[in-house]
């Protein structure tokens, strides 16, 4: 491999799905791939080495796995594992000139159903805890893009770069270079069956947000090139001392809030009929406030699976629109007692003591020995700053707490767009407060 130049300090890092065989041939794979220079590789479907040291760690079967290498004044240490992740993150120290934390990923899903983005959010949340303690580089073959043909996986797929982005301020390296939002990128890292008009961009290397100002070159190898070595294509991310783009180019790399502007009119109808069961105008404006909060505090985009905005067809007491982050309810309207009911640690619950405990929730582990409570509020009241804080912080919790809910069937977007865009809400709330 190249040698570390000490007067540029431009850090390297380079991710391929080698699609096995990486130390066989002559050239070997490996030796194609060392030529190009890296500091650190992360290579994907690749065999047992021969021998794992401070240059190269491995993880993987009794066929492949998952190489990180590194070269020059880099060394590499592993850290633990954590047992709820998925069995192809691998995570790393990379020490040298410029350490980091580098997470190595091959998206391979053992979720059923499979699903390649529950796969890698389940990753990512599996190490919140390393990826928030210091500089950390997510990289490899995601197996996930926002053009498949499938909208859910699209949807997910938007999803997954908007946490990463919102939650540990993390940004594609592809994107922020090149300006291109998911869905738009002119370089095809995945060639199914290595046909040259079936390509696909799925390979990603996620860096910090510092680090996404100082990049200086992403390249992707050319079909031409690697065809005949792999269904895949090498990318290389070349990052400098300083930085050379500001915040604003990283966020133009975000996929929008709405990904689908179509409204189901069924369930148009049947918010109206919800919302008209209101108090008043002003009652339904401030829970949709509250609500437009909770989102823009959490990043929560409407296709989201942790997200649950549903209209239940048996209403109740707290059944008619009920938000739900994962398996909890996070904000929920009594219009019968013209009040709201909010989620809220229950140390903050007796500490604020606003309203009075509505509903307690049951321990889902036996790790969690004091779940949270749903507490009372008057929307039309304004609200203490205190009680905001620990209610969005409650909520954000639940969002950590786990990667997806099993209650997505019963999300309706139709709220998520009342609660976002202006002049649709003006609509609804018209004409369900309209005199007759």
């Amino acid at each position: 491999m190249m040698s570390w130049n000490s007067n540029t300090q431009q850090l390297r890092i380079l991710t391929w799905n080698c699609q096995g065989g990486f130390f066989n041939g002559d050239p070997s794979k490996s030796d194609v791939v060392a030529a190009l220079g890296a500091d650190v590789e992360i290579i994907q479907e690749c065999p047992r080495p021969r021998h794992t040291d401070a240059k190269q760690l491995w993880i993987g079967d009794a066929i492949k796995g998952v190489l990180i290498r590194a070269s020059g004044p880099f060394t590499l240490t592993e850290l633990p594992r954590v047992r709820s992740s998925p069995k192809w993150f691998y995570p790393v120290q990379v020490q040298g000139p410029i350490p980091f934390n580098l997470i190595g990923v091959w998206a391979k899903p053992a979720i059923q159903p499979p699903s390649y983005v529950r796969t890698l959010l389940q990753g990512v949340y599996a190490y919140r805890e390393l990826i928030r303690s210091g500089p950390t580089v997510i990289a490899g073959d995601f197996n996930s893009n926002s053009r498949f043909v499938n909208a859910f996986i699209r949807r997910g797929h938007d999803v997954l770069v908007s946490r990463l982005a919102k939650q540990f301020n993390l940004y594609s390296a592809y994107h922020v270079y090149h300006q291109r939002p998911p869905r738009d990128e002119h370089h095809h890292t995945h060639f199914f069956r290595r046909k040259a008009d079936n390509g696909y961009h799925i390979d990603y290397v996620f860096l910090p947000e510092k680090r996404a100002t100082q990049i200086v070159e992403v390249t992707v190898g050319s079909y031409a090139k690697w065809a005949a070595r792999s269904d895949h294509c090498p990318m290389m991310v070349r990052l400098g001392r300083e930085p050379v783009r500001s915040q604003s180019h990283l966020k133009a790399t975000l996929p929008g809030e709405q990904s689908d502007r179509r409204v189901n009119q069924s369930d148009r109808r049947q918010l109206v009929s919800r919302i008209r069961r209101m108090p008043n105008k002003a009652w339904a404006e401030a829970w949709l406030d509250l609500l437009h909060r909770l989102f823009r505090h959490t990043g929560l985009i409407e296709a989201d699976p942790s997200l649950v905005t549903s209209m239940p067809k048996v209403t109740g007491r707290y059944r008619l629109v009920p938000t739900t982050i994962n398996r909890r309810w996070v904000i929920v309207p009594i219009p019968q007692d013209q009040m709201i009911a909010l989620i809220l640690s229950r140390e903050d619950a007796n500490h604020l003591k606003h309203g009075g405990i509505e509903f307690e929730f049951r321990p889902t582990s036996r790790a969690e020995e004091r779940p949270p409570v749903m507490v009372r509020w008057n929307p039309l009241t304004p609200m203490p700053m205190k009680l905001m804080h620990a209610w969005l912080h409650a909520a954000n919790s639940e969002l950590e707490r786990c990667y997806y809910s099993n209650y997505w069937k019963h999300h309706r977007p139709v709220v998520h767009r009342a609660v976002c865009d202006e002049e649709f809400r003006c609509e609804l709330l018209s004409e369900a407060f309209s005199v007759l």
